[in-house]
């Protein structure tokens, strides 16, 4: 395996079209589109040329007789938990370190799940605010808060009319990240500083070789000053995952670390200015990665492969938390459909969701509190039913949406462990 950073000139900042010029290697460059403020998706994530509508606020407000939500111990209530009416089917996606702001979809799912509304929406007890924003990737959308000069990212996603070149979305504004083949896996910030992950930039649909590229730079920086590395392997089975972890080094400098995995493993890479990504953890995952992290350490949460002929095994239920130094089987009566993980300050908080029965539509949502070596504080507890989540953290402060039978919940917890 190979690796290359490509450092262009200090971060400065561009004028007009130039602000969203980005030359790749083999892969041309345009300024088609630029600054175009449409600001439409389509089904797949990709950019469309009509644009959504914007959804309609929420009213939060407690309720006497509180949603059954447990909460995995040690975590307990910061505050009381709010709850709304929805009138359409919604989603529900965060930026997994901003509280109190969540990006949300509406649509239908005749004959299957389309959105046509979207926004960014700030909580609040009462009416909640909502400012345009896009929903790019399907369930699951990349998004992403610089916290430090409040922009928020979305994307990249495929724009039709441009053959499939990858746009991100950024404080209102489309900007072209890539032309051809190139597919975004994650994107993640902290302070003032970003990083995209994606498929190798300037490669060929159809190369035999594995890998990935990562972006790194200011939030407020046009793409062309962003910092580039390349991950290179000619073993094809070897993708990208997602940014494990990016810190802050200094005032415009960071520290990145990326997750790829292979069909057996997740290998972790640190990446800094000035030198080539550099191998920093192996963990065994020979299975289905729903998330990894590298903060307090390198860590992966797993699940079994669902076999069709028995999608109800009871040997496939749960998670495994993989780290270096070995596994820990967190338990659900049924295999996990989708999980996350979140860092504390002191452990890392593990929600997944599985099928509350065999064969039925209705999801559980499960969580545990983990140690920094990964062993969880106490028995894996069952949240709630719900038919989506998501959940943001910062310090020992967590909030988690959970969406279900046409209502919200709003739950604003604090998860202390002591180191």
């Amino acid at each position: 395996m190979t690796a290359r950073t490509t450092t262009p000139p200090r971060w400065r900042r561009a004028l007009g079209c130039s602000g969203v010029l980005l030359a790749l290697g083999a892969t041309a460059m345009g300024c088609d589109g630029c600054g175009d403020p449409q600001d439409g998706t389509v089904a797949d994530g990709g950019v469309s040329s009509a644009p959504l509508g914007v959804v309609e606020p929420w009213t939060l407000g407690a309720t006497r007789r509180q949603p059954a939500l447990a909460l995995p111990p040690p975590c307990v209530s910061r505050a009381d938990s709010l709850r709304g009416v929805l009138s359409r089917e919604t989603r529900i996606a965060a930026a997994p370190h901003t509280l109190g702001q969540a990006l949300v979809a509406e649509g239908g799912s005749l004959p299957t799940w389309r959105r046509d509304a979207t926004g960014r929406m700030v909580m609040a007890h009462g009416r909640t605010r909502v400012t345009p924003m896009p929903w790019l990737g399907g369930d699951r959308p990349l998004v992403a808060h610089a916290a430090a000069v409040d922009l928020w990212l979305a994307g990249p996603g495929a724009r039709r009319a441009e053959g499939g070149a990858s746009w991100l979305w950024r404080a209102g504004r489309w900007e072209r990240l890539a032309g051809g083949h190139v597919e975004a896996r994650d994107i993640a910030c902290a302070g003032t500083g970003c990083a995209v992950i994606a498929t190798p930039l300037g490669g060929q649909a159809g190369s035999k070789g594995g890998g990935a590229t990562v972006l790194v730079g200011r939030a407020d920086e046009p793409l062309h000053s962003w910092e580039r590395f390349d991950v290179a392997t000619d073993q094809p089975q070897v993708v990208p995952l997602g940014v494990a972890s990016i810190d802050t080094v200094g005032e415009d400098d960071w520290q990145v670390t990326a997750s790829l995995r292979d069909e057996l493993r997740v290998r972790y890479y640190r990446l800094g200015r000035g030198k080539p990504p550099e191998l920093q953890a192996v963990v065994g995952a020979p299975a289905r990665v729903l998330d990894a992290t590298a903060r307090p350490g390198p860590m992966a949460l797993t699940a079994p492969r669902i076999d069709p002929a028995a999608p109800c095994a009871p040997d496939a239920g749960g998670v495994t938390l993989a780290t270096p130094e070995g596994e820990e089987r967190l338990r659900s009566a049924l295999p996990a459909q989708r999980g996350v993980l979140r860092t504390l300050t002191h452990g890392v908080l593990a929600l997944w969701s599985a099928p509350s029965r065999c064969d039925g539509r209705e999801q559980t949502i499960y969580g545990a509190v983990l140690r920094p070596t990964g062993p969880p504080v106490a028995p894996v507890t069952p949240l709630a039913e719900g038919d989506d989540y998501a959940v943001a953290a910062t310090g020992d402060q967590v909030d988690l949406w959970v969406v279900r039978d046409r209502t919200v919940t709003w739950v604003r917890a604090r998860c202390p462990l002591p180191p």
